[in-house]
């Protein structure tokens, strides 16, 4: 089973379900009756296929999601740089006020001094 992907055991497992389902009767015959091995493997794989459909929207949605937190980011990112910029401008490049706001991001490379991150309030 390890060897075999995703898609090659949901084969395998339609594959036996479709032989068990052609050789029922034979095998009733026989005294075997698979009904529930049948009712079993439609359960589990159609589960099996819902389950990684789910899964592969989840991935899309979460790609998409990750694309929108980077955009609106970078957004907000050059957004700050230009209001530092602003205010260095308004204060003056030599004021004690723009030596700190130029100093907020040489302090976010320092590890200790950024603190926990938090969520921001809504």
């Amino acid at each position: 089973m390890a060897t075999l992907t995703y898609a090659q055991r949901i084969a395998f497992a339609t594959e036996v379900l479709d032989l068990l389902k052609k050789e029922k009767a034979n095998l009733a015959a026989l005294g075997v009756d698979v009904s529930t091995y049948i009712k079993q493997l439609e359960r589990d794989i159609n589960l099996a296929v819902n389950s990684e459909t789910d899964q592969i929207e989840k991935k899309s949605a979460s790609r998409d999601a990750t694309k929108k937190a980077v955009s609106t980011l970078n957004t907000a990112y050059r957004q700050a740089s230009n209001a530092v910029d602003l205010l260095v401008g308004a204060f003056g490049k030599e004021s004690e006020l723009s030596k700190t706001i130029r100093n907020i991001r040489d302090l976010m490379n320092n590890e200790q001094a950024r603190g926990k991150r938090t969520k921001p309030a809504s």
